[in-house]
């Protein structure tokens, strides 16, 4: 039974990663009609600008600064790149972030090499054990950021589809027959 609660928990940790990372899927999808293969890339460029300064400002200050930086990066991206195909088809824009997704990740492998970078993060390696079962503080982490997230999943459907520069303007939908 302790094998079978491990697993569980840590499933649901996994889980709760993973559903972060189909939130920021859903969050560019439905804002800009087009999936963005360059979604990754850009996590990691907050990842590398944050284990960069971590060792200069602390983890929470450089979390904050890479989640900028980002944000920074994905504006460039934005205003850069995928506005010069402004109304173009939507497998152009999806094929366009996969070379921007290429563009980022050979950029960021070029700074890094073979060097692992710590993130610094306050929990570490960490294990919670309660009785006979452990569970790392990174998975509890996950599994407390991915409730915490979630009050920002509602904004996109206040957006309209077609209402970011970048995405082509909504087809006419025929009616049923």
């Amino acid at each position: 039974m302790t094998t079978f609660t491990e697993l569980l928990l840590n499933g649901l940790s996994m889980g709760s990663v993973y559903a972060l990372i189909a939130l920021g899927f859903v969050v560019i999808f439905r804002a800009t009609e087009v999936v963005n293969f360059a979604h990754a890339s850009l996590l990691l460029a907050g990842g590398y600008i944050t284990a960069s300064l971590h060792d200069d400002l602390g983890f929470w200050p450089a979390l904050l600064v890479g989640i900028a930086g980002a944000a920074v990066v994905g504006a460039a991206v934005e205003f850069l790149v995928m506005r010069r195909y402004r109304g173009a088809d939507h497998s152009v824009l999806a094929i366009v972030t996969i070379g921007v997704d290429i563009l980022l990740t050979t950029e960021l492998t070029r700074r890094l090499g073979t060097d692992v970078l710590p993130l610094g993060d306050p929990w570490g390696d960490d294990v919670l054990t309660l009785g006979p079962i452990s569970l790392a503080h990174t998975r509890i982490a996950a599994f407390v950021a991915a409730p915490c997230s979630s009050p920002s999943s509602s904004w996109p459907s206040a957006t309209p589809p077609g209402a970011w520069p970048c995405a082509p303007p909504p087809r006419a939908r025929r009616p049923p027959r």
